[in-house]
């Protein structure tokens, strides 16, 4: 590097001692990131022991770009643990089990104001995540399975449940099964897979659900923006697959850049209705349902729509 001008040597010793300090303190922001293992912190996989304290401990323990990290195994997770923003919270896939104790309810919470966030390789067990008033967190590459209690309070039969408004949430790739259903029998009407209240630049891609009460139940009370539903495959929905909902057909929401395409649907089992995709904005305008694909596997009578629309200019073509 050189200086120009008439500095003097002692000043150009002192410049770049100054720039020195600057880019190591830069390269030791990136090289101080780690991975904390729950188990450093007490977490025992396969003992049957809850591991929730663990888990807190090994969360609070972490800082900003670290990585939390879960062996293969079960872990039981008896109380909800709370996440921190900034961080990536990684299974191995092979798979690390998230087990809930007792009745169905979220076991991961993403607190209002978190932000920056992974959640990825986890298989769920009774209970899924919740999230509040969250930024930009990726839910990818985790399974939820056998979430199951007909007397559940509202919401805890859920695999993600968005309760507040939230932005720049990606839900992709995950697997969801046995959702709200269970040997034929049905569990509350709220049981849904992702239920999500006033979300923005929300988008949920490349999912499988299998055996679900109902595959997502997004819900607007606010004008939002952002909504993409894409080439995610339904398979065995017994009430809707897909819902976009602005309640008692509020003219002060408006829903806008709202797409739902490229989705397969296969309504295998009769219900007392069944919808494969309803989206009912109402006063919102320009929705595009485009290009996606619904089938009827059943016999026998019931309430049933392929594409249920509502709203202002909305686009509707090549379905099958």
């Amino acid at each position: 590097m050189r200086f120009r001008g008439s500095m003097t040597p002692a000043l150009v010793a002192a410049v770049r001692g100054i720039l020195s300090v600057v880019l190591l303190v830069a390269l030791g922001t990136t090289a101080t990131a780690r991975d904390i293992n729950v188990t450093m912190y007490g977490a025992k996989a396969d003992d049957g022991l809850d591991d929730s304290p663990a888990i807190s401990r090994a969360i609070a323990a972490s800082k900003p770009g670290d990585t939390i990290r879960f062996q293969v195994g079960t872990f039981v997770v008896a109380t909800p643990v709370r996440l921190k923003g900034g961080r990536d919270y990684r299974g191995t896939g092979s798979p690390t089990i998230l087990n809930r104790l007792g009745s169905p309810g979220a076991m991961l919470i993403v607190p209002s104001g978190a932000a920056n966030m992974t959640i990825s390789g986890f298989a769920f067990r009774g209970g899924g995540v919740k999230l509040e008033a969250a930024n930009r967190v990726d839910i990818t590459g985790n399974s939820f399975a056998a979430i199951f209690d007909p007397a559940a309070p509202f919401g805890a039969e859920t695999a993600i449940f968005i309760t507040k408004p939230t932005t720049h949430v990606a839900i992709t790739r995950n697997t969801f099964r046995d959702i709200g259903m269970r040997n034929g029998a049905t569990g509350t009407e709220a049981a849904t897979a992702i239920l999500a209240y006033d979300p923005a630049h929300l988008t949920i891609a490349r999912n499988r659900f299998e055996r679900v009460h109902q595959g997502l139940s997004l819900n607007f009370e606010r004008s939002r923006r952002g909504i993409a539903v894409r080439d995610n495959r339904f398979d065995d929905v017994h009430r809707m697959a897909i819902e976009l909902h602005v309640p008692d057909q509020d003219p002060s929401v408006d829903v806008r850049e709202v797409s739902v395409g490229g989705n397969t649907i296969v309504l295998r089992r009769r219900g007392s209705e069944h919808i494969a995709i309803s989206v009912v904005l109402h006063h919102s305008v320009g929705a595009q349902v485009t290009g996606n694909t619904v089938e009827t596997r059943h016999a026998g009578a019931c309430k049933g729509m392929g594409i249920e629309i509502g709203g202002v200019a909305s686009r509707v073509r090549d379905n099958r």
